[in-house]
């Protein structure tokens, strides 16, 4: 992880190279439904959000919300969450 956009953690995934992939596999293979954040702003210009704790955390229940709105999920508002 860090600033630059091929860092971040989605950067991985199309080409199958991302670090967290086989704890995610692990994840996805006990059912589990995951959803992973990008920092704020990664690419783009401005000032990121990467280590601040409050904007980070927000990513991360806005991933969760979306995740549990998303439909075929199975997820709803009474599905259980770790972070």
């Amino acid at each position: 992880m860090g600033l630059a956009p091929r860092c971040a953690p989605s950067a991985g995934f199309p080409t199958g190279t991302a670090v967290e992939a086989n704890l995610i596999n692990q994840a996805l293979l006990r059912g589990w439904a995951v959803a992973v954040t990008d920092c704020e702003l990664v690419g783009d210009p401005g000032v990121r959000t990467y280590t601040v704790g409050r904007a980070e955390g927000q990513a991360v229940l806005d991933a969760a919300r979306a995740a549990e709105r998303l439909p075929g999920t199975g997820l709803d508002a009474n599905s259980g969450y770790a972070v």
